[in-house]
Order: structure tokens, then C-alpha cells, then sequence
């Protein structure tokens, strides 16, 4: 639906920036430190203790300041900056909705679908989604870091279709092909793999507005 070009690596070397501007530090340096750590890592590990938005952002910080120590920043400061990272990466001006989202959405919404959001993502994910427009075409909005499970544990999914109402006939569309089309299957949904192909999706789609067009 949308998504950040420079990551959370940019948010990092953002606020890297705008304490240091004279930093020679880089994306490609900061990324190293941030491939691990995060919920959505090690997704077989329930994190309920962490369902609050406080709680969730402090244990990310841990992870942030290993990136700013990592590219040479004092531990005190790197600890002060870390804070910094969550106002940077929900900045809606940082986020890019794709071309065919809305008009996809639209076009579902009129065929009578009712749209759901379930991510593995920030507590502040409704708020983002309004922020970038897209919030009326959605019944709910779902992030892992509020239910404190991650795709593609069954336990999301089953949470989404009792909120969902437990509908019959119901559809996981997403760009991961583990997160979303497997444990979309593994708990009997139907999924749909879009800007991407994969042989164990059994439907696949270049792009999102594609899945108008699917039999």
C-alpha cells in the first residue's frame, strides 16, 4: 500500500543528521546493525509484553543505539537520539503510497469487499494510515506490535478473522511471500502474492491492481 524509499535506515541517519551535521556516516553502514532485533525478526517468538506503544518503542531503542554506537556515536548521546527515532519514522512526509493503491482500494471497496490492514509493523500504524489518506477505505487496522504476535503466526491471523467477523469467504494479500501467502495458508485463507512471484504462491501478482483481474 505504501511504503518508506530510505527505511529505517533513513530515519536513523536522519536524526543522526540533524545532531551531527557534520556526520560522515551512511545508510549502507547504519543497516548492518538493523537486521536484527526487531519483532518481525524472530517472528516464532510471542511478544504480548510488548503491547503497548511504550513498551514496544523502548525495546526498538535498544536496537538503535547498537546502530549509532556501531557508526561511532558516544553511548549517552546515541541512548538521547535513539528517542529520536520513532517522531522521525512515522513523519507521514517520509512515506510514498503506492500509484495503484487507491484506486485498487476503490475498486474493491465497490465490488463489495471489506478491507482489512494486517501488518507486521509500528503500534502506530492506524494513525499513519489516516495520515497517508487510505483510512476510510479500511474496516480496521491491524499491526503485530498490538497484538504481539507476528505473521505468520496463526495467532495474528485468527485474531484479523474474528475482528473480520469471522467471514467465509476471506483473502491475504501481501508482498511477503513467508509472512503473508504462507501463514495466510497454513490456517486455511487464501492469498494472494502481489509485486512479486513466487512458485509455492499459487496466485501471484506484478502488481497490486492486478488482483482485479485474478479468476
Amino acid at each position: 500500500l505504501a511504503y518508506r524509499p530510505e527505511m529505517w535506515s533513513g530515519a536513523l541517519l536522519s536524526v543522526l543528521r540533524e545532531a551531527d551535521p557534520t556526520t560522515k556516516a551512511t545508510r549502507e553502514e547504519l543497516g548492518p546493525f538493523l537486521r536484527q532485533g526487531y519483532p518481525w525478526h524472530t517472528p516464532s517468538i510471542p511478544h504480548p509484553e510488548l503491547n503497548q506503544p511504550e513498551r514496544w518503542w523502548a525495546n526498538l531503542e535498544l536496537v538503535f543505539v547498537r546502530a549509532f554506537v556501531g557508526v561511532g556515536v558516544p553511548d549517552d548521546l546515541a541512548r538521547e537520539m535513539a528517542r529520536r527515532v520513532r517522531i522521525q519514522h512515522l513523519d507521514p512526509a517520509s512515506w510514498v503510497v503506492f500509484d495503484d493503491t487507491v484506486s485498487t482500494l476503490r475498486a474493491c471497496r465497490e465490488s463489495g469487499w471489506r478491507q482489512y490492514i494486517l501488518s507486521n509493523h509500528v503500534p502506530e500504524l492506524p494513525v499513519l494510515v489516516a495520515a497517508l489518506g487510505l483510512a476510510e477505505y479500511f474496516e480496521d487496522v491491524i499491526s503485530s506490535a498490538n497484538v504481539g504476535y507476528e505473521k505468520p503466526r496463526p495467532e495474528i491471523f485468527a485474531y484479523a478473522w474474528q475482528v473480520a467477523g469471522k467471514p467465509v469467504n476471506a483473502w491475504m494479500i501481501g508482498d511477503s511471500v513467508e509472512a503473508d501467502v504462507l501463514g495466510a495458508q497454513r490456517v486455511g485463507l487464501r492469498a494472494i502474492l502481489v509485486r512479486g512471484v513466487d512458485p509455492r504462491a499459487r496466485y501471484c501478482c506484478v502488481a497490486l491492481a492486478d488482483v482485479m483481474r485474478l479468476d
